[in-house]
């Protein structure tokens, strides 16, 4: 069985081929992009540096979608002052996000000095816009705070243009018994399983032993695709999965603004 590591879905949580909103002409003046970097020495060594990086992109105040965005990019990150959206997310409150993580680790190392290994957190933010109607939003987080590994988390949305409203499944597929029972076909043939194989038996944990979608997912390039993180549905080893599953073998599924 092939599993595909971090690096390969990576880049499937990028823009591709659709345009990032703050390069597409029409929508230029709405969106501030921006690097985010800390860094925190602690122990003896100074070459165990910690370090919180923020690749972000967000809507400007005025932005017609600044207060859904904003709302995914709280919610994603435990901003608790924006999740409701009566505060905006800004540079500043992104910076003190970093901050918190580096103090964290300072006062791990305050309170026990042998404790000097390096912390890491790197995050992205991300909007593209997908045919003028939809904005993709990829959110990751990569982190380490010691242990054996770090951990990794990608998520995405879809926000509908036009109604500046999330996307669902059910918005987009008319029948989601069928979508999941050709997106298992394709999920087994990607990742070489035997097509009778029980889910257990290939080391997965899918509820009563039976697949299923989650809703992480996104369309762009007429293909729907679908990932499923760490843990989710399989030990850390296994990695991150992912479907996708071109418009040209579910068109009959979808009603997909085109």
């Amino acid at each position: 069985m092939k599993y595909f590591g971090l690096f390969i879905v990576s880049l499937l949580f990028s823009c591709g081929h659709s345009r990032k909103v703050n390069e597409n002409t029409a929508e230029q003046t709405s969106w501030d992009a921006g690097r985010i970097s800390r860094f925190e020495a602690a122990g003896k060594s100074f070459s165990d540096t910690s370090r919180a990086t923020i690749d972000y992109m967000l809507a400007r105040p005025d932005a017609p979608l600044k207060r859904i965005t904003d709302s995914l990019v709280a919610s994603y990150l435990g901003l608790e002052c924006c999740k409701d959206g009566s505060q905006q997310v800004t540079p500043r409150q992104l910076e003190a996000y970093a901050d918190v993580f580096l103090s964290e680790y300072i006062d791990l190392t305050e309170q026990d000095s042998s404790a000097t290994f390096p912390w890491y957190m790197h995050a992205g933010i991300d909007f593209c816009l997908i045919d003028n109607a939809y904005v993709k939003a990829d959110f990751s987080m990569e982190t380490y705070t010691g242990g054996a590994h770090g951990n990794a988390n990608f998520t995405t949305y879809m926000i509908d243009v036009e109604t500046a409203t999330i996307v669902r499944l059910e918005d987009i597929c008319t029948n989601i018994p069928e979508l999941e029972k050709r997106a298992e076909a394709v999920f087994r043939k990607t990742y070489g399983m035997n097509p009778k194989a029980s889910w257990s038996e290939e080391g997965f944990w899918f509820t009563d032993n039976v697949f299923h979608l989650n809703r992480n997912f996104s369309f762009e390039n007429k293909t729907l695709t679908f990932v499923f993180n760490q843990y989710e549905i399989a030990p850390y080893s296994m990695g991150v999965f992912y479907i996708e599953l071109p418009f040209s073998e579910i068109n009959d599924l979808l009603k997909i603004k085109k």
